[in-house]
């Protein structure tokens, strides 16, 4: 499991000052639960159950695949940061593409 990800998001309808998501994503269904509740409302929030998602099915794959287990846990910080233009946006791109193409991170 790679130590970190690179991502873009693209929050469609959110503020560019105090970028929330209340009302731009639909509800979504607590499994456990059979019930609706809020979806994420905020980058963080995204983050997170990210995070949850991925380390929980990773875990499956230990147990059911004989993935190695990785070491420790979750690290709680994330690094964000607005794109304004098309400009960051090529530049972030072209970034993540020379990370990948290295095999790095």
């Amino acid at each position: 499991m790679p130590n970190h990800v690179h991502c873009i998001l693209f929050l469609i309808g959110a503020p560019l000052v105090g970028a929330s998501l209340n009302g731009c994503l639909p509800p979504v269904v607590d499994q456990t639960q059979g019930r609706h509740k809020t979806a994420p409302t905020t980058v963080g929030d995204i983050v997170g159950a990210f995070k949850s998602v991925t380390t929980h099915e990773y875990s499956i794959g230990v147990t059911r695949s004989g993935w190695p287990p990785f070491p420790g846990g979750s690290a709680a910080q994330y690094f964000e940061r607005v794109i304004r233009n098309d400009a960051e946006l090529d530049k972030f791109r072209t970034y993540i593409l020379h990370i990948l193409i290295a095999g790095g991170g």
